[in-house]
């Protein structure tokens, strides 16, 4: 497989465009992005319905690097309510009682203060929370 890249290269046809590369390129990107978006769209999940909530657009600029930033958009990590539905944990409670899903310890429970009860972001929250579980050992 390799000579035959390589003898292709050598040895091919030159391929020529009529139009400049930056046009080619806009076009691919515009065409990635459509074609990436009907999938985005068309992706019926749990995570999936929560992530669009937040993010309704594809955009390749827009990348998530954070781990504590895709468990909150997907509700996904060391959150009882997530780990309990893999035999994880025996309870998907949080300690006070309430459903332990990213929701709550971010927006309601008042072990974990964020921008409703105090200052700080709702990531922040996250990634308060996330260090403190052995889980993922941070």
């Amino acid at each position: 497989m390799n000579s035959l890249i390589t003898m292709a290269t050598a040895e091919g046809d030159k391929l020529e465009i009529p139009i400049p590369y930056s046009s080619v390129k806009f076009i691919t990107e515009k065409n990635l992005l459509n074609d990436w978006q009907e999938t985005w769209d068309g992706y019926d999940s749990e995570s999936g319905r929560r992530t669009r909530d937040f993010v309704p657009k594809v955009n390749g600029k827009f990348l998530v690097f954070s781990k504590y930033l895709i468990f909150f958009l997907s509700g996904h990590g060391p959150f009882p309510y997530y780990l309990n539905r893999f035999k994880k944990l025996n309870s998907s409670s949080c300690p006070c009682g309430s459903i332990g899903d990213v929701d709550h310890y971010v927006f309601r429970c008042q072990r974990f203060p964020s921008e409703g009860t105090n200052s700080g972001s709702s990531v922040g929250v996250v990634q308060k929370f996330a260090r403190k579980q052995s889980v993922f050992g941070n």
